[in-house]
C-alpha cells in the first residue's frame, strides 16, 4: 500500500467503516424489503409499493456485492470507495423522496422521507459539506417537484415544512457524527503514528539512524528461519573502518562521527531494496541482504568497499574500510555472524581495505 498521508489515512479508514455499515445495513434492508415483495404478492400491500419495494431491492442486491468486492481487495482504493459510498447516498435519498412524492396517499406521509435521510445521516459520514449540500439539495427537489406536481390542498404548507424540518435534523445529525468520527479516528492516527515512531527508535542508533545490534541479531534468525523453510539465500557483510582508533585520536572524536555518519549514509543509499543496514558496534556496520548468491555479494561488497574510499571529508584524509562476509550454508545466525567476523579479521590481518567472504 502505498504510503499516506495523516489526512488521507483518517479518511480512508472513514470510508471502510461506511463501506461496513453499508453492507451490514444494506443486507438488512434487501431481507426487509425482500420479506416486503412477499406480502405484497399475497396482496398485503398495494402495487405501488411493490414497485418501489424492488427498486431498492435490485440496487441492494447490485451495489452490495461491487462493495464487498472492493472491501476484500488487499489495495484501499480511496476514491472508488468514495464514489460508492455516495452512489449509495444519493441513491437512498432519491428513492426516499420518490416514494413520499409519488406513493399516492392523502395527506402526504413524510415516515419514508424522514426515516431515509436520517438513517443516512446517522450511516454515512462523509465531509460536512457533502453532506449539507446533498441533503439541501434533496430538499429543494423535494420541494420543486411536489409544488408542480400537486396542488396547495395536497401538498400542505405542513409538508413543506416537515420537509425542511427534517433536512435540518438530518443535516446536524450527519454533521455532529462526522465531527466527532473523524477526530475520533485523527486521534487514533496520531496515538498509532506516535507509538510506530517510539517502536522505530528502539531499534535504531541514535548517531546514525541505522538498526541497532539487538534488531540486526533478530532479523538474522528471522532470515535464517524464512530461507530454510523457502530455500532461499541468505548473506551478510561486517564492515569495519580502518585504524578508526588513530583517526580518533589524530582528528578528534567530532570528526571520527562524521566519519561513522558518511558511511552510514553511503551504506543506505547503495544497499539493495529489502536489505538490512545495521551500526553493528562502535565503528562497525553490518548490511544482512536476503535472497542473494555470494557471486553477487563480492561485487555489492566491492562496491561498499569503494564507495568509502570516494567519501569526502571535512579534512583531508582517506578512510577505507574492511569487509567480511559469510553466506548462509546451514549455519544458525551466531555461527554465520561468527565466520563473517572470522573473514574480517582476516581481511584486516592481511592488509586492511579489501574483502573476503566464504
Amino acid at each position: 500500500m502505498v504510503d499516506l498521508t495523516q489526512n488521507q489515512r483518517v479518511h480512508a479508514i472513514v470510508h471502510q467503516e461506511n463501506l461496513d455499515r453499508i453492507l451490514i445495513i444494506g443486507g438488512m434492508y434487501t431481507l426487509v424489503e425482500s420479506f416486503g415483495l412477499i406480502l405484497s404478492v399475497l396482496g398485503t400491500f398495494r402495487d405501488d409499493v411493490r414497485f418501489y419495494s424492488l427498486i431498492i431491492a435490485a440496487f441492494h442486491l447490485v451495489i452490495l456485492p461491487v462493495i464487498y468486492y472492493q472491501k476484500k481487495k488487499n489495495y484501499v482504493n480511496i476514491m472508488i470507495n468514495a464514489i460508492l459510498e455516495k452512489i449509495y447516498f444519493v441513491f437512498l435519498m432519491i428513492w426516499g423522496t420518490g416514494f413520499t412524492l409519488l406513493h399516492q396517499v392523502n395527506p402526504i406521509d413524510m415516515t419514508v422521507f424522514a426515516l431515509v435521510i436520517v438513517t443516512l445521516a446517522m450511516m454515512i459520514t462523509m465531509r460536512r459539506e457533502y453532506t449539507t449540500f446533498l441533503m439541501a439539495l434533496n430538499n429543494v427537489v423535494f420541494l420543486s417537484v411536489g409544488n408542480m406536481l400537486y396542488e396547495e390542498s395536497y401538498f400542505t404548507t405542513d409538508i413543506m415544512f416537515k420537509s425542511i424540518l427534517y433536512t435540518v435534523i438530518a443535516i446536524s445529525l450527519a454533521r455532529q457524527f462526522a465531527k466527532q468520527r473523524f477526530e475520533i479516528k485523527r486521534s487514533h492516527i496520531i496515538l498509532q503514528e506516535q507509538n510506530e515512531k517510539l517502536a522505530d527508535l528502539a531499534i535504531r542508533d541514535s548517531m546514525t539512524q541505522l538498526y541497532n545490534n539487538a534488531y540486526i541479531h533478530d532479523f538474522i534468525s528471522k532470515s535464517i528461519e524464512y530461507s530454510f523453510n523457502r530455500k532461499g539465500h541468505l548473506c551478510i557483510l561486517i564492515l569495519d573502518i580502518d585504524d578508526f582508533k588513530h583517526i580518533n585520536d589524530t582528528y578528534g572524536h567530532l570528526f571520527g562521527d562524521e566519519v561513522i555518519k558518511a558511511i552510514a549514509n553511503m551504506l543506505r543509499l547503495h544497499c539493495r531494496e529489502g536489505d538490512i543496514v545495521g551500526r553493528y558496534g562502535g565503528e562497525e556496520f553490518m548490511v544482512v541482504m536476503p535472497n542473494i548468491y555470494s557471486d553477487s555479494t563480492d561485487k555489492i561488497a566491492d562496491r561498499f568497499r569503494l564507495g568509502v574510499e570516494e567519501l569526502v571529508f571535512s579534512k583531508e584524509v582517506i578512510v577505507t574500510v574492511s569487509i567480511g562476509g559469510a553466506c548462509l550454508d546451514g549455519h544458525t545466525s551466531l555461527e554465520l555472524i561468527e565466520l563473517a567476523d572470522q573473514n574480517l579479521y582476516e581481511a584486516k590481518r592481511t592488509g586492511k581495505n579489501k574483502v573476503i567472504i566464504s
